[in-house]
């Protein structure tokens, strides 16, 4: 329920004849997203992970359930992970090439594992020259991500920002990787309470939950200036992150900070 209403809908597909490719994107009756990983039109979590973040994002608000960090929000589910938590490749470049042709304007990666050299990332990269604001966990093999990178966090894209994980006080949570110039900032993610499966909540921890509240802030400084690029956003997340003692030095910036973040895109 409290996702519902910022559910995105592709009224192409929506208004058209059942059955037809109404908007011509190679994928028929796909009104809520698409599900690439079983190749039909139904997204729906059987996993419980997206809706989780997808929460965190954005989930209305005075509903009397959970507030996402924006309340207003339309969300693409494009599903890459079966219900046993595994994606493939392909299911992954589909999703993101959808994401760009369909017109987001912000990519929230809560997973990893991709290769080094992949077509991802010229995927992703072009996504970025489009100007679409690419987020991405971390990880949570507590790693220094100088040494041991994960992709796609780790790619060099423009805007492309990885994002670890504090405790509630500010300190690094024990699992989250880091790294002084390979992850940009920290968010919250230990016991983040959010939407799960069939209406439901659940207390969840990772950088999976972190992420998502920095894509929540991009979207939030999109919707005072749209024309700000990937890599000026990025920028300004880090700068206007908080710089606290526990874990300075584990990343470019801080604690990302939503209020200073607003108040710097005002003035850009």
């Amino acid at each position: 329920p409290d996702l519902k209403k910022n559910i995105w809908r592709n009224n192409l597909e929506l208004n058209g004849t059942p059955g037809v490719d109404d908007d011509n994107n190679g994928y028929i009756d796909d009104i809520y997203g698409y599900d690439f990983i079983n190749d039909d039109n139904n997204p729906i979590d059987d996993n419980g992970h997206g809706s989780h973040c997808s929460g965190i994002i954005g989930s209305v608000h005075g509903n009397g359930g959970i507030m996402g960090v924006m309340g207003d929000v339309k969300i693409m589910p494009l599903k890459f992970i079966g219900e046993n938590g595994v994606g493939t490749m392909d299911a992954v470049l589909k999703a993101i090439d959808y994401a760009i042709e369909m017109g987001s304007n912000v990519i929230s990666n809560s997973w990893g594992g991709a290769p080094r050299e992949s077509v991802l990332s010229d995927l992703l990269k072009s996504a970025s020259d489009k100007g679409i604001f690419i987020v991405n966990a971390a990880g949570n093999s507590n790693l220094d991500s100088e040494r041991f990178p994960i992709f796609p966090a780790s790619y060099d894209i423009p805007g492309n920002t990885s994002v670890g994980a504090t405790m509630g006080r500010g300190s690094r949570a024990r699992f989250s990787n880091f790294g002084s110039t390979a992850v940009d900032v920290f968010a919250p993610g230990y016991n983040i309470y959010s939407t799960w499966r069939d209406g439901s909540y659940k207390k969840k921890s990772g950088t999976s939950m972190a992420a998502p509240i920095v894509a929540g802030m991009a979207g939030l400084a999109l919707s005072i200036n749209p024309k700000i690029s990937p890599d000026d956003l990025r920028s300004l997340i880090i700068e206007s992150s908080e710089d606290i003692k526990a874990i300075r030095g584990l990343s470019i910036g801080g604690r990302v900070n939503a209020f200073n973040l607003l108040e710097r895109v005002k003035n850009y």
